[in-house]
C-alpha cells in the first residue's frame, strides 16, 4: 500500500507543476489560444488520472494490503463506492467528451466556407448575399481558443445563428469587448430545459465586421 502511494505522489507531481506553470503563465499574460487550449486540454488530463489512480490506489489496498479482514473489506467497499460515484457522475467521461466536442466546434468555426452557408442571422438582421456573409466568415475563421477571465468587460450578449447548406444550425453567442475590436463567442448546445455550452472563442474584428454590415454590437450594457 506504502509504495501505491508513492507512485501516486510521482504521478501527480508532473502534472502539478505543469498546471502550476501554465496558471502562472496565465495571470501573467494576455495571450488566447494555445493557453487556453491547454489549461483546458489539462484540466480534463488531470479530472481523469485523479479518479482512476484514486481507484487503482483504492484496490491495490484492499487487495494486497497487509491489515485486519475488515479494513480489506473497508478498502473493497471504497472501490464499490467510487465504481458507482463514477458511473453515477460521470466526470471524467463528460469532461474528455465536451472537450472533444469543443474541439470540432473550434475546428468547424475555422475551416467555415462561405460556400458551406445558407444564410447568417443576427439577432434581426438577416444576411444572405455572399458578400455580406464573406466578412463574417473571414472573422470567424480566425477565431482562436478563449478562457474568460474575472471583470472583464463585455457587451449586451446577442444571439447569431449559422444555417448551413446542409440545414445544420450553428448557434452562437456574441458580446464585444468594451476596449477592443473583438468578440468573445460562445458556442451554444440547445436542451429541452434551455442550452449548454459547447465552448468558447476569442473572435477579433467581429464586431467591426458586423458595424460594417448594419449591426453594431453594443460594448456596454
Amino acid at each position: 500500500m506504502e509504495k501505491a502511494f508513492k507512485a501516486f505522489k510521482v504521478v501527480l507531481v508532473i502534472p502539478a507543476i505543469v498546471f502550476g506553470v501554465f496558471l502562472v503563465y496565465s495571470l501573467f499574460s494576455k495571450s488566447i489560444g494555445m493557453t487556453a487550449f491547454a489549461l483546458r486540454l489539462f484540466g480534463v488530463f488531470l479530472q481523469t488520472a485523479f479518479y482512476f489512480l484514486l481507484f487503482l490506489i483504492a484496490a491495490i489496498g484492499g487487495i494486497t494490503a497487509k491489515v485486519a479482514v475488515y479494513k480489506r473489506l473497508l478498502y473493497l467497499v471504497l472501490v464499490f463506492v467510487m465504481a458507482i460515484v463514477f458511473v453515477i457522475t460521470q466526470s471524467p467521461q463528460e469532461s474528455a467528451a465536451r472537450f472533444y466536442d469543443e474541439i470540432q466546434n473550434h475546428k468547424r468555426l475555422n475551416s467555415l466556407k462561405v460556400s458551406d452557408i445558407s444564410f447568417i442571422v443576427v439577432e434581426d438582421l438577416f444576411l444572405t448575399q455572399p458578400e455580406q456573409i464573406g466578412p463574417i466568415v473571414e472573422a470567424l475563421n480566425a477565431s482562436t481558443w478563449y478562457s474568460p477571465r474575472k471583470g472583464e468587460c463585455m457587451g449586451k450578449e446577442v444571439q447569431m445563428r449559422v444555417v448551413l447548406q446542409t440545414g445544420e444550425v450553428v448557434r452562437l453567442r456574441i458580446s464585444r469587448f468594451c476596449k477592443e475590436d473583438a468578440a468573445a463567442l460562445l458556442f451554444v448546445e440547445p436542451l429541452p430545459s434551455g442550452f449548454a455550452s459547447g465552448g468558447e472563442a476569442y473572435v477579433p474584428k467581429l464586431p467591426s465586421t458586423l458595424e460594417n454590415l448594419g449591426y453594431p454590437l453594443v460594448s456596454e450594457y
